[in-house]
């Protein structure tokens, strides 16, 4: 495997795993939103936003008072996730395009 492969999956995982990882966060951890994925989904765009700029610790209302959400978890599981899909398509399309 081409080493060139590993390094630019490796720092695209690491560059989209917060606002990943906070999307999942939102899309969870939603406690109005019953069973609406629309909603569900724009609660995860606010959080996608949300979790980088608090490094991982979003509030978890509006005034940013009480213990803030652990969003480490989500963050974690998304750079491993995005990891392992960019390394495999990485391998797929190589496998066609013949060697270089």
């Amino acid at each position: 495997m081409k080493l060139r492969l590993l390094v630019s999956a490796t720092v695209v995982s690491l560059v989209l795993c917060m606002p990943v990882g906070g999307f999942l966060l939102g899309f969870v951890e939603c406690q109005d939103c019953g069973s609406n994925p629309l909603l569900r989904s724009f609660i995860g765009l606010i959080f996608a936003v949300l979790t980088p700029f608090f490094l991982g610790f979003p509030p978890r209302n509006e005034g940013g008072v009480g213990p803030p959400y652990n969003a480490w978890p989500y963050i974690a599981t998304a750079a491993v996730a995005i990891f392992v899909l960019l390394v495999a398509l990485g391998r797929f399309v190589s496998k066609y395009e013949g060697p270089t």
